[in-house]
């Protein structure tokens, strides 16, 4: 029983014990040229790390607004000035796509003058 209780106690001891033993000689081996300091009071981040990027989805949904507002202000000028159907813009993408409801959609919002 006496060794039970023995065993029960230098157990957590002794794995603590390798744990910070095993832990010291990774500490020595060189450091890759980014890395972050940890320490008990701060942690300074990586610096590339520190700019939150938002989200791919999110992003497109921007990319989609932007380019359908441009096409939209240039359909609709394209047609108050009678000028013809023509989508001059190249690219694609999200942009590319808006860009071209926008246009048809400016376009097709105004009646021309008379």
């Amino acid at each position: 029983m006496r060794t039970k209780r023995v065993v029960m106690l230098a157990c957590p001891a002794l794995l603590s014990a390798l744990a910070f033993g095993a832990a010291s000689p990774a500490s020595a081996a060189p450091s890759p040229a980014k890395t972050t300091v940890t320490s008990a009071s701060a942690v300074v981040p990586d610096p590339d790390m520190s700019i939150a990027k938002p989200p791919k989805k999110r992003a497109a949904k921007a990319q989609y607004r932007r380019g359908y507002n441009s096409g939209y202000m240039e359909g609709r000028s394209d047609c108050k000035l009678k000028k013809p159907y023509n989508i001059t813009m190249s690219g694609g993408g999200a942009y590319g796509k808006g860009f071209r409801h926008g246009y048809t959609t400016g376009f097709h919002s105004c009646t021309p003058p008379a």
